[in-house]
């Protein structure tokens, strides 16, 4: 789904994932949205979110807040509920969404449901976020014409220079003259600085559709591969150190 002009904003992904993450903690993410492949009710709907009776209301009505946020920001458009849209986005990247093959009075037809759908939505942010911030960074480089380009980020300049008939150069050179190959460049781009910033490479490696797309995409299978390459980039970058961010929330706590 293509994403809504004015909503491909690291930060909007970011603020929601946030919330999400909360709403799961404070309640326990208990709900349960219900899926069929034939609509449920006149109005052709086919996600009903239910929880159970003792249950606090509180829990439903703000996931319903937050998805309805969610998908208006995917760009529902105003055609479609946006909490139908979120959920069929979680479903379809298969964000502990568990379908089955059912029989009813309408005949065979396909049904599920999702899992801690909390949880699943704070992940499919933190995947939107990654890709809009890299969307982002894409765009900014295809907009300078000609075969160098220049990217700024945070007072490092980093150049990249494309030799004519081959594309996209094989490696970058940072600030500091370190030298990222293009799968380092590849893997920078789905973690993102924010993340690099923040999380561990444990956690990192964890989070959802980032750490499958670096393992299926990237090749970072086992845990020396993946501390070897998000390492080198750390120190390419200037990031801290996966084992200082440890060490400085120790401090902290």
């Amino acid at each position: 789904m293509r994403l809504h002009s004015d909503m491909a904003d690291p930060t909007v992904w970011r603020d929601l994932r946030s919330a999400f993450d909360q709403l799961a903690f404070k309640y326990g993410d208990r709900l349960r949205p219900g899926w069929t492949s034939t609509p449920r009710n006149e109005a052709g709907d086919h996600w009903h979110v239910f929880r159970q009776v003792t249950d606090d209301a509180r829990e439903l009505r703000l996931f319903i807040t937050l998805a309805k946020r969610a998908g208006r920001h995917l760009g529902s458009g105003g055609q479609v509920n946006p909490v139908f849209v979120w959920l069929d986005h979680l479903r379809m990247k298969n964000a502990n969404f568990i379908g089955v093959h059912c029989h009813g009075g309408a005949g065979e037809f396909e049904c599920g449901t999702i899992e801690h759908p909390c949880q699943a939505s704070a992940e499919c942010c933190l995947d939107l976020e990654t890709d809009t911030m890299a969307l982002s960074r894409d765009e900014a480089l295809t907009s300078r014409n000609g075969d160098t380009r220049f990217r700024e980020e945070n007072g490092r300049q980093i150049n990249r220079v494309a030799t004519p008939g081959e594309g996209a150069a094989s490696s970058t050179r940072t600030a500091n003259g370190s030298s990222l190959s293009t799968r380092d460049l590849k893997v920078h781009g789905i973690v993102g600085e924010q993340n690099f910033r923040t999380l561990t490479n444990a956690e990192i490696m964890k989070s959802g559709g980032v750490g499958r797309r670096l393992r299926n995409e990237c090749e970072l299978r086992t845990e020396d591969a993946a501390k070897s390459c998000l390492d080198r980039i750390r120190k390419a970058c200037g990031y801290t150190l996966s084992r200082d961010i440890t060490k400085k929330r120790s401090a902290q706590s």
